[in-house]
């Protein structure tokens, strides 16, 4: 059986995900989230047609939260084979003068602490078993010189980074794949509160004269959660549509 914890599963990339998963597939999932919104309803009761899903609430900001949400997957399937991480705080360019250490923090907690934690947990047991696949979006501000005013978001990409290739290297030949996808501007409602204006110069920009489709993030998340990853430990696969090489 696959068992999949899926950390941020009502963002659109997330809905996306599971409304791929194959029908037959014997699959146990546990859709992470932190509201549940009517789409995210929807796409819930569409899977459980094809898999065993269970909806956790938890507000990673919180450590005690994040924690009972990996008490929760334990106790329903013990270990998951396949972990994908996608949470992030909501966004808005901010000069570094007028950033406060406590939005920095927030995006520290959501991203890296969960992660750090899901990963302390549960990588132990996936190198028990020799198997265990672990895909995580980050972004390509971490690819290259990094934007401006984006400063609490391009630390806490880093530190993702970072932990990402911590625990690929640790968990090297262990039977365990941990890696990461950078897309570049994904057209979500994580940029609700930048000007659409800004957007658009942004695929103007690109070399592809586009910015990168939702689908497409979830395709290469797909192919590091396959296995024919089983050779692929710690890569960041760059999907800045050719901006960033």
């Amino acid at each position: 059986m696959k068992k999949y914890l899926i950390i941020g599963a009502s963002s659109e990339m997330g809905m996306a995900f599971m409304q791929n998963i194959p029908i037959g597939e014997d699959i146990h999932l546990i859709a992470h989230c932190r509201n549940v919104s009517a789409q995210f309803s929807s796409v819930i009761e569409d899977l459980k047609g094809r898999a065993k899903v269970e909806v956790c609430k938890a507000d990673l900001a919180s450590g005690a939260e994040t924690k009972s949400m990996i008490e929760f997957a334990a106790s329903r399937f013990g270990s998951p084979t396949h972990i994908l991480h996608l949470p992030a705080d909501s966004f808005a360019y901010a000069r570094m003068g007028s950033v406060e250490w406590e939005k920095i923090q927030r995006n520290i907690d959501i991203q890296v602490r969960s992660l750090f934690l899901v990963m302390r947990e549960f990588l132990p047991q996936m190198a028990k078993s020799r198997y265990g696949k672990v895909a995580v979006v980050i972004s390509a501000v971490t690819l290259g010189a990094p934007p401006k005013h984006m400063t609490d978001y391009v630390i806490a990409k880093q530190a993702l980074l970072g932990l990402v290739r911590s625990a690929a290297v640790e968990y090297a030949g262990k039977g365990v794949n941990v890696n990461a996808v950078s897309p570049g501007m994904v057209e979500t409602k994580f940029w609700s509160g930048v000007d659409g204006r800004l957007i658009e110069l942004n695929a103007q920009n690109s070399l592809m004269k586009k910015n990168v489709r939702v689908e497409e993030v979830v395709a290469a998340l797909e192919f590091l959660l396959s296995d024919k990853t089983d050779s692929i430990a710690g890569a960041n696969l760059n999907l800045s549509g050719g901006g960033l090489m």
